[in-house]
């Protein structure tokens, strides 16, 4: 049997009884803003922390 993706469907007992497949997106909802002055990823975006300062006017 092929399970179906839900669309449309919004019972979430119908989702489990009739076996379509269930997709998490709750880590959608929380999107975080990456930016060239995070340390994090510095190195990633090629500028240096002095390089980005005088860019900003900082």
């Amino acid at each position: 049997m092929i399970k179906m993706l839900p669309v449309g469907v919004e019972n979430f007992e119908e989702i489990r009884t009739e076996d379509y497949y269930y997709v998490d997106k709750t880590g959608l909802n929380n999107p975080k803003v990456l930016s060239i002055t995070s340390v994090r990823f510095d190195e990633y975006f090629g500028f240096t922390d002095s390089e980005v300062r005088v860019a900003l006017g900082m």
